[in-house]
């Protein structure tokens, strides 16, 4: 009886393991249709951007590239023209993902270095 149970208890492990590879694959095969897709939409320069961003900051990577998929889908599903993404527009979404707002430099012609639009109404 035991090793009847016990026969059974192995196969069933067996079947559970070759379930997990089965996912583990159909997973990594979406991962790398999701890359392609994306990589087929970015410029150049915006995939060089999106890979140091990958490097430093993954979580934010996931988020950028989240956004580009579902901008792509929607684009997709309304039967235009595939969009390509530019540089300008992978910083804005890092930018926007992380708080950080837009800044604007002044420099004028025989001042050292820049200031920003509040430093230099602050002293008008």
């Amino acid at each position: 009886m035991d090793s009847v149970e016990e026969i059974k208890r192995r196969k069933m492990l067996e079947l559970l393991k070759k379930m997990e590879k089965a996912k583990e694959g159909v997973s990594e095969e979406k991962v790398d249709r999701t890359k392609a897709l994306l990589d087929s939409c970015l410029e150049k320069e915006a995939k060089v951007y999106l890979q140091q961003i990958r490097k430093n900051k993954p979580e934010v990577a996931q988020r950028i590239e989240k956004e580009l998929l579902q901008t792509v889908y929607r684009v997709y599903s309304a039967n235009r023209v595939l969009p390509l993404f530019r540089f300008v527009e992978i910083e804005f979404l890092r930018r926007r993902i992380e708080g950080e707002s837009p800044t604007i430099l002044i420099k004028r012609r025989g001042e050292g270095e820049a200031k920003t639009i509040r430093e230099h109404l602050g002293k008008a």
